[in-house]
């Protein structure tokens, strides 16, 4: 046994030895070269500038060369066989139960699955390698008038900032947002202008979020300005309830609202069935003590100006409901299957309304004050609602082609027929009718 362990020990030690050799090696080509550089010969040609920046990327990359988006726990002995695992640890990153591998130079985060979610250089090779290499390729695009180097600048550019939006999501995932918010904004800089020139969107909706996560509304309002200023709208118009949303925090005077009204309108103007820019400015209006109406008058129009398109009339039934004017809701809801009785989301979106207005009841039931009549009249108005919903989801369940969709309103189908298996056999029967189309579906 000793004679096991010391061979072990040897072999480890041996790891040691090599990942030190390499990180020396590696090391050892960076400062050579930076010494290229200090040569005034040398430092007026653009190539010595771009193997700098790819030295310093090299370096960069070493800790993680073997560590791959998609690896998981059995793969990563494999990948990781000659990095030192230190520790195991079991930890809780945002809310959410992780396995911290620790090395010496980096710490992996694998999801209950295997999955890894989240990966931290803790010991780089060289300290701030991507800045430097940064500004190597930048002095490298300075120097080459004849465009001779110009694929390999790109190329390096785009290596920088691949790392730094790697480097943002996971500082996010690791609840670090002013550290994520830095890189996302410096991969929008980068992105924007040469020899890119196409702004990262991605990296400006990341950005924003992680803005809006610590309060830094300027932050948010300038990259809000930057994502108008390229066109980018983000999903169904979003970028404008989020301009909004920064300008309105960073002025709360009536001037910060009718400015923040006015970012709004413009929004419903382009994305006339976006819910979060029309929420924003039902809120807005009620604020200022506005008619919120105005409102559904730009819906109308909007529904007037395009007459078939379905989905702007169960989006104003969507709105009214979260809004909690639900006779207003139904109504606009029924107007919708009235005028598209094959389109699926007005079923859905009444069935959404009356699944709303069970759990509501369901909440109230809860509360101890309640007379018998008040908690059975709950208990009446909580029945109903449910028949509400399973009627329209079956209808829907029927006319929808999207395989998804239709098992998600099948697994709503099977636990609302459950919870009435004891009012009539007919419940107990279209719950068995959904269970079996769940597992056939599996």
């Amino acid at each position: 046994m000793k004679k096991i362990l010391l061979a072990l020990a040897a072999v480890l030690a041996s790891f040691m030895v090599a990942n030190a050799q390499n990180e020396a090696a590696l090391q050892k080509a960076v400062d050579k070269a930076v010494e290229a550089t200090q040569n005034a010969k040398k430092a007026a040609n653009p190539d010595t500038w771009v193997k700098l920046g790819q030295k310093y990327l090299q370096a960069y990359d070493a800790p993680t060369k073997n560590v791959m988006d998609n690896l998981d726990l059995m793969s990563a002995k494999l990948a990781l066989k000659d990095d030192k695992l230190v520790k195991e640890e079991e930890v809780v990153v945002s809310g959410v139960q992780l396995l911290k591998q620790v090395y010496e130079d980096k710490n992996l985060y694998f999801t209950q699955n295997g999955q890894l979610a989240i990966t931290e250089v803790t010991r780089p090779v060289v300290a701030d390698a991507l800045p430097k290499a940064l500004e190597a390729f930048k002095k490298a695009q300075e120097l080459d008038k004849a465009g001779k180097k110009a694929k390999d600048i790109t190329e390096g550019f785009r290596k920088i900032t691949s790392s730094l939006f790697s480097e943002a999501s996971n500082a996010f995932n690791l609840g670090d947002f002013k550290s994520s918010l830095k890189g996302f904004q410096d991969v929008v800089e980068i992105t924007s202008g040469a020899p890119l020139n196409q702004t990262d969107t991605l990296a400006l909706t990341n950005g924003i979020l992680a803005a809006s996560r610590i309060g830094d509304f300027a932050s948010m309002t300038d990259l809000c300005k930057k994502s108008l200023d390229v066109n980018y709208y983000g999903d169904n118009g979003s970028i404008f309830a989020r301009f909004a949303e920064a300008t309105e925090q960073l002025d709360t005077s009536e001037t910060g609202r009718l400015a923040a009204r006015k970012i709004l309108e413009e929004g419903i103007a382009k994305f006339p069935a976006s819910q979060d820019i029309t929420i924003g400015l039902i809120n807005n209006y009620n604020k200022g003590g506005e008619d919120s109406d105005k409102v559904f008058q730009l819906l109308d129009r909007a529904k007037a100006n395009d007459p078939t398109n379905a989905s702007l009339y169960s989006f104003t039934g969507e709105v009214l409901a979260q809004v909690g004017r639900y006779d207003d809701a139904v109504k606009a809801f029924n107007d919708c299957i009235a005028k598209f009785p094959d389109y699926e989301w007005g079923y859905i979106g009444m069935g959404n309304l009356y699944a709303k207005i069970s759990n509501e009841a369901n909440e109230k039931m809860n509360d101890s004050s309640l007379d018998n009549n008040a908690y059975n009249k709950l208990v009446e108005e909580k029945l109903e609602a449910i028949k509400g919903c399973i009627e329209n989801y079956e209808k829907a369940f029927e006319l929808t082609k999207d395989e998804a969709l239709k098992a998600n309103l099948a697994s709503s189908l099977k636990s609302n027929n459950f919870m009435l298996r004891d009012e009539d056999p007919k419940y107990m029967a279209a719950y068995e009718k959904y269970k079996a189309y769940e597992e056939g579906a599996k």
